[in-house]
């Protein structure tokens, strides 16, 4: 019986030793940005708030999987507070992708707006997105802006931009 054991176990580690030797790396190519202030806050009244959007064009040729890592103003991680989002050819609303996510598929030539949101919150913090490509070739992959808006009851709405990674492609 215990040289039984002795076989089943060498086989099994055998097995899981050999799995690993062979493990297919899907992540050839990466690269990262960081955000450097991301915002939101909903008080409730459609005229008194503020949020931020992240817009992240794929320049590449290839497939990239983009993960967003949210950081709250002390510094602790946050997940699950984007909403991902496409324009569409066929009217003039944005489709959804995705929501509550961090990490999501950007396939090649296409863009994506996200969303920050948590009604009932003042979010402010910061991020850093990173990409991943099967391409071992791919260099840089993205470019992208921050959009801030704001509506403040009579004050009326405004807005500003700036760019990511000082306007150069990550």
């Amino acid at each position: 019986m215990r040289k039984m054991m002795t076989v089943i176990v060498s086989a099994v580690l055998a097995v899981l030793l050999c799995g690993s030797a062979f493990a297919v790396e899907t992540c050839e190519s990466k690269g990262s940005a960081i955000v450097p202030h991301i915002q939101y806050r909903n008080q409730g009244a459609a005229n008194n708030r503020f949020w931020d959007t992240i817009n992240l064009s794929n320049i590449s040729g290839s497939d990239v999987i983009v993960t967003v890592k949210l950081y709250d103003h002390a510094g602790g991680r946050v997940a699950g507070r984007f909403g991902v989002y496409k324009g569409s050819t066929t009217d003039t609303s944005i489709n959804t992708v995705a929501t509550g996510v961090e990490t999501f598929a950007l396939p090649a030539g296409e863009t994506r707006m996200l969303t920050v949101f948590k009604d009932g919150e003042y979010f402010m913090g910061y991020g850093i997105i990173e990409w991943c490509s099967a391409d071992e070739k791919l260099g840089k992959a993205l470019t992208g802006t921050v959009r801030h808006y704001g509506l403040n009851g009579a004050a009326g709405t405004y807005s500003g931009e700036y760019v990511l990674n000082g306007g150069q492609p990550f």
